[in-house]
């Protein structure tokens, strides 16, 4: 799925208004917290996955100017 910065500030506006503001809070969310994450579509979830695998990758401007797109190292 292609995101641009714009979408990926809305879904992050969402997350961090729900109350997830540092990285322990993001890194130790669970499937069921967001999906309580009021008004998050499917993008936004998607989004919300790869921000946070890009925080344990330490790549978050990679994540934020689209050179990670949600894939996961095995």
């Amino acid at each position: 799925m292609k995101t641009n910065i714009t979408q990926i500030a809305k879904s992050l506006e969402k997350l961090f208004n729900a109350g997830f503001v540092d990285d322990k809070a993001i890194q130790t969310m669970k499937i069921e917290d967001i999906r309580k994450i009021k008004g998050a579509t499917m993008q936004d979830v998607y989004i919300i996955i790869c921000f946070v695998e890009a925080i344990r990758k330490r790549r978050i401007v990679s994540f934020l100017t689209g050179e990670i797109d949600g894939e996961v190292e095995t």
